[in-house]
C-alpha cells in the first residue's frame, strides 16, 4: 500500500497514515556538487547550524520521535518534471543508482528550516528509504519567505555554497549518533 493510499485512510495517524513509519537512511548518503545544475549539498563548515539540525532530525527519525504533521511537509515528486532529471543525476553521483520507473519518490521538507529536504522512496513494503538530502532547497527551488524573496534564485544560492566542503557522510555515517 502506498503513502497516498494510507494517507487517504480515515484512521490516519500522520502524513504517512501510520502510527510509526519505518524510515531509514541509505547507508551511502553523501554530498555531491553538480555545477551544471547549480546543485550542491556540501555544508560550509562542520560548525554550521545545518549540521546540528541534520544530526537532530536524523536522530529523531531513527528513534521515531517525529511529529510529521507538525514538523514536515510531504510532496510526491512527479517523474515527468525537470526535477526528476536533477534527482536522477544526483542519485548517480551520490549512490551510483537510478530509480526504477515504478518507484515512488517523495520529499519531506523540514518546516523549521525549509531548505532542508529529505528525498526518499516508498518501497511499498511498509518502509521508506531516505536517499539524499537537499540542504539549500536547490532540487525544487522556491522563494524563501523568511528572507522575503519574491523569486527563487538557485544559481545565486549555489554560488553562495559552491566552495563548501563538509560532506553529509560525516553526519549520516556516524554510528555514534544513533
Amino acid at each position: 500500500m502506498s503513502i497516498l493510499q494510507r494517507a487517504s485512510n480515515l484512521k490516519m495517524k500522520n502524513i504517512f497514515g501510520e502510527d510509526e513509519p519505518n524510515i531509514f537512511f541509505n547507508s551511502n548518503i553523501k554530498s555531491t556538487r553538480i555545477p551544471a545544475m547549480s546543485f550542491t549539498n556540501y555544508i560550509d563548515s562542520k560548525k554550521s547550524p545545518i549540521v546540528s539540525a541534520l544530526k537532530r532530525e536524523r536522530r529523531k527519525i531513527l528513534k521515531k520521535q517525529v511529529d510529521y504533521d507538525k514538523e514536515y511537509e510531504i510532496k510526491n515528486i512527479d517523474y515527468k518534471t525537470n526535477e526528476k532529471k536533477k534527482i536522477e543525476k544526483i542519485l548517480k553521483n551520490t549512490l551510483g543508482i537510478s530509480l526504477p520507473n515504478y518507484s515512488l519518490l517523495w520529499r519531506l521538507k523540514y518546516l523549521e528550516n525549509p531548505e532542508i529536504q529529505f528525498f526518499f522512496v516508498d518501497n511499498l513494503n511498509g518502509s521508506y528509504e531516505i536517499l539524499f538530502v537537499d540542504i539549500y532547497h536547490l532540487v525544487l527551488p522556491a522563494s524563501h519567505k523568511l528572507y522575503k524573496q519574491k523569486k527563487a534564485n538557485p544559481k545565486k544560492k549555489y554560488k553562495e555554497h559552491e566552495k563548501a566542503n563538509f560532506c553529509l557522510s560525516n553526519i549520516f555515517h556516524n554510528k555514534n549518533e544513533n
